[in-house]
């Protein structure tokens, strides 16, 4: 497959957006009762791991978003700890 220079770069970046905006999807999925056709299939392990980005500080989420976070901060190493702190200050 031929990759163009930044091709990479440009896919993880969609990627940290998909997972972000999978993750607010989630939220309303599960916690507002409204249908989301984008994760319904998700299971409700999968749909738990990714409302917790949902609550991250808005500049992590940004970071993320971005691709400027610390490369040991990415969406998915954050879906798998079960210890992120709620309060913000706490992040």
């Amino acid at each position: 497959m031929l990759m163009y220079p930044g091709q990479l770069q440009m896919n993880i970046l969609l990627f940290h957006h998909r997972i972000i905006s999978h993750a607010f999807t989630a939220r309303d999925h599960l916690i507002h009762n409204i249908p989301q056709p984008m994760v319904s299939d998700y299971s409700t392990r999968h749909l738990n791991q990714l409302i917790r980005l949902s609550y991250l500080v808005p500049d992590i989420i940004t970071a993320i978003i971005n691709g400027t976070q610390p490369p040991q901060l990415t969406g998915r190493q954050i879906m798998r700890k079960n210890n992120i702190p709620l309060d913000w200050p706490s992040q």
